[in-house]
């Protein structure tokens, strides 16, 4: 079932009373509630709550993540890998020894309060740390099969990019649609440039490409949102809801264009605006972070053929799923088509370079 826009940013302000806050929090051991903080992300509403017995996360699914095969999946997952020593937080335990809580069609989740700050852009000792620790989370997966099941088949497909640049393209032809500083040529010649990048990737990655290359589990959305820092130190990883077993690749791709891109905006977990605006990847932040992967694990000359398809789908996909899911109605050609050319003109650009990899043994360049 789609999720509307509105329904979207209700969820995320999580407008509970305090009583039913209250009553909520009745189903896990963790003493009265004192206050509340803000906490809210870009799909899942959330809030930091205060109780006599410490600092939690408070967080209502999003219902595209709810079902039982998903929870089970994603919890087996998570406590998987915090046995293993990463810096994962498992689910509080309501007081029937569950990981959630059902309350009618809503699952609620509870976990402990991470300390930390945001990732710093530019800090070179985040971005190899970043590396690092996501080559842990590749082992700790790589022969974990957990129960459950997950929603998709392949992460960031193709298909679906296409049909909604397809549909961008016939709203911009139909001159009815707000284009910002664009004229309705401009928008054309963008969305064609894009079409024309995801044609590549679906005659250049198909699924039987995309699928040949090494599986593991994954965290599927790897970037600085998503995770936090003491120093040079992770210590916290969180947003599960794209786990499972893809590629590894994706999600070294999600840390080179994440962790290593410059943006005129910093990234802030609950703006999706600012999670996909667009980017121009830094030589030297890249090799670093790829070498420090690297170091763990040594990619294959087929993972580093595909990364240039997979910046371009995920970058594609990345702001085509926000346009049909969470952008309001009327404004969302203008934000699809914004500076939509800039990061694939930066990948035609340096495809060569980026397959040969030589930028990941020294991470210097222009």
């Amino acid at each position: 079932m789609r999720v509307s826009y509105a329904e979207e940013v209700a969820a995320i302000e999580l407008q509970l009373s305090r009583q039913q806050l209250k009553k909520l929090l009745a189903n896990w051991p963790v003493g009265r509630l004192l206050f509340t903080r803000p906490g809210a992300g870009s799909a899942n509403p959330a809030i930091i709550v205060v109780t006599e017995r410490g600092q939690f996360f408070f967080k209502r699914r999003n219902e595209r993540y709810c079902s039982r095969d998903q929870l089970l999946y994603d919890h087996a997952v998570m406590k998987h890998l915090a046995a293993a020593g990463l810096p994962v937080f498992t689910a509080v335990k309501t007081r029937d020894g569950s990981r959630w809580y059902q309350h009618d069609s809503a699952i609620y989740e509870l976990y402990p309060y991470a300390a930390g700050t945001q990732h710093k852009f530019g800090d070179i000792d985040q971005v190899v740390a970043a590396g690092a620790v996501l080559a842990d989370f590749h082992i700790a997966g790589q022969d974990f099969f957990p129960p459950g099941k997950k929603f998709y088949d392949r992460l960031h497909p193709p298909l679906p990019s296409k049909e909604g640049l397809l549909w961008a393209r016939e709203q911009v032809k139909s001159g009815t649609r707000d284009l910002g500083h664009y004229d309705r040529q401009q928008a054309l010649d963008i969305l064609d440039y894009a079409l024309a990048s995801i044609q590549r990737v679906i005659d250049e990655l198909p699924d039987e490409v995309f699928f040949g290359l090494p599986q593991t589990i994954v965290h599927g959305d790897w970037h600085p949102a998503n995770l936090k820092f003491e120093g040079s130190r992770v210590v916290g990883i969180f947003d599960f809801d794209w786990v499972g077993r893809q590629p590894r690749i994706v999600d070294v791709v999600d840390g080179l264009l994440y962790f290593c891109s410059r943006r005129e905006t910093d990234m802030v977990a609950a703006d999706i605006r600012t999670l996909t605006a667009a980017f121009e990847p830094d030589w030297r932040l890249m090799g670093a972070f790829a070498a420090a992967y690297m170091a763990k694990i040594a990619l294959t000359a087929e993972e580093l053929a595909a990364i240039p398809n997979l910046m371009r789908t995920r970058w594609l996909y990345s702001r085509i799923f926000p346009m049909i899911h969470k952008i309001p109605e009327d404004e969302k050609i203008r934000y699809v088509i914004n500076e939509l050319d800039k990061p694939l003109q930066w990948i035609d650009a340096n495809e060569q370079r980026l397959t040969a990899g030589d930028w990941i043994s020294h991470g210097s360049g222009s």
